[in-house]
């Protein structure tokens, strides 16, 4: 399923029609499952059991939606090994609450939605499945109507930023900014503002 998953993500990449990617379970019990290496942003929308590759898959995604059902767990202590697949190294990073992965990942212990977003590893926690991804749905809209070079270089820099110095995030910024600033969406999105209008976009 992980080389599947990855086949998918690697054909979506390639379509300059592809703004956003929502990602969920296919049944109503349970998300079993994106990726930070996608240039389009992936939104993982969250329901029932959530345990091991579902949440380390998640980890990898760039906005997080659950429903009030949901059960994560990291599990991987309880039968005899650590957590695998990047999730002890992203976890800390997604929440920024060392304390609280090590609390988790340690005792294997199941938490719910409002604790997830509590500790930033949701965005939202909605009433129901359908709920959530209407709310994914609502996203990936609002999404596509950005500037796709902005929108990427966004989610470039932050990624960046998170694994590196902040000198050298700044230094790439400004690079990242100034092949931006020469394409035509910028021109774009400000004569919009003049007018009032809602600017359109070229594909990447």
């Amino acid at each position: 399923m992980w080389l599947e998953l990855k086949e998918v993500f690697d054909t979506l990449s390639l379509s300059s029609d592809v703004r956003a990617i929502i990602l969920s379970g296919a049944g109503d019990r349970a998300f079993t499952s994106g990726l930070d290496v996608q240039a389009a942003t992936v939104i993982c929308v969250m329901h029932g059991i959530t345990f091991g590759l579902g949440l380390d898959i998640s980890t990898c995604a760039d906005i997080r939606i659950c429903s009030k059902d949901v059960k994560f767990a990291v599990k991987e202590v309880d039968i005899g090994l650590a957590a695998d697949i990047g999730t002890l190294s992203r976890l800390p990073k997604v929440v920024g609450a060392f304390s609280w992965v090590k609390d988790v990942s340690l005792s294997a212990r199941i938490f719910g939605g409002e604790e997830a977003l509590r500790v930033g590893f949701v965005s939202y926690v909605l009433d129901n499945k359908a709920a959530a991804l209407n709310k994914a749905l609502e996203l990936a809209n609002l999404l596509a109507e950005k500037s796709p070079i902005a929108v990427q270089g966004t989610k470039e820099l932050l990624n960046h930023a998170r694994d590196n110095k902040l000198a050298d995030s700044l230094r790439y910024t400004g690079v990242w900014n100034s092949a931006a600033i020469q394409t035509s969406d910028v021109e774009r999105a400000m004569l919009s503002g003049l007018k009032k209008t809602k600017p359109r976009f070229e594909k990447l």
